[in-house]
């Protein structure tokens, strides 16, 4: 039961999602960096090296070379950039405990479901071995009513005993079929 029960492989499906979380927060941490690369026309009227605004590339701005739109040139320009924001550490570290402490509250609530599951199982059982001990007993008892019932009805055909007895031997004998 606690190995195929879709409560817990949903606590664990948490975990791993936490666990995904601290790795994430933990990347947060690291340099990031990358390559851009671009090709421009810039015509007459624009300042030359104007590039789309990418990371690698700084504005540019400054005054233009002609009026006309039919002259220009052609840029090219790549960059390698690595940017690390080194005010924000004291963040992300937290970032990375939180992201620790919600991976450990995961694992505790995975913990306790399976607990909570484990005890259900064992009082489904013990409530499974009463019942079976329970048949026995009434299974016993209608033996017994049966045992008594027989040797009432020999006694009251020989006169030995009251009509009565017999009346009430069938009546305990069928008060335990009923409960078996």
């Amino acid at each position: 039961a606690i190995e195929n029960h879709p409560d817990l492989r949903a606590a664990h499906a948490n975990e791993d999602a936490a666990e995904a979380r601290v790795d994430e927060a933990r990347l947060s941490e690291l340099p990031q960096g990358g390559i851009s690369a671009q090709l421009n026309r810039s015509t007459g009227n624009t300042a030359p090296g104007g590039f789309f605004s990418t990371t690698g590339f700084p504005s540019i701005a400054g005054p233009v070379q002609t009026k006309s739109l039919n002259g220009g040139t052609w840029q090219t320009g790549a960059s390698l950039w690595i940017d690390w924001e080194v005010t924000s550490i004291a963040r992300q570290a937290a970032a990375v405990d939180l992201a620790l402490a919600d991976k450990a509250e995961a694992q505790a609530a995975t913990s306790e479901r399976t607990l909570e599951l484990a005890y259900a199982v064992a009082d489904a059982f013990i409530a499974v071995l009463a019942a079976q001990e329970e048949v026995k007993a009434t299974r016993a008892n209608l033996e017994r009513g049966q045992a008594l019932a027989t040797s009432v009805k020999a006694l009251v055909n020989q006169a030995l005993r009251p009509g009565v007895d017999a009346a009430l031997a069938d009546s305990e004998m069928a008060l335990a079929q009923t409960q078996l």
